[in-house]
């Protein structure tokens, strides 16, 4: 016989199985943006959502188009930073001339 493994939160409440299905698949932690797994609960009509990396510390969920926007955005805003303060930049890159270019290929 298996041992089951049941979780609890704290900060999640249990809901009922499509509730917890919809969260999966619309839905990432808040805190480290990783997907969301379900877990049965002992009274077998309520089940958890949780993280897969934060478990049972799961504070809540945000939408996945909500990260993609932010991903987004903290793109480009990090962009704008290596163009106003290049000093800054932990992977400078270096110009070189087109014939340097050729020279450092080999012909």
């Amino acid at each position: 016989m298996t041992n089951i493994v049941y979780k609890s939160s704290i900060y999640i409440r249990p809901v009922t199985y499509p509730q917890a299905q919809r969260k999966t698949f619309d839905f990432v932690c808040s805190s480290c943006w990783r997907n969301l797994v379900i877990w049965a609960q002992e009274d077998r009509d309520e089940y958890l959502v949780l993280c897969v990396s934060c478990d049972e510390d799961t504070r809540g969920f945000v939408h996945e188009s909500t990260v993609e926007r932010k991903k987004t955005e903290d793109h480009f805003n990090s962009q704008e930073v290596k163009k106003a303060y290049p000093a800054l930049d932990p992977n400078p890159r270096e110009k070189k001339s087109a014939e340097d270019n050729i020279n450092d290929l080999g012909f």
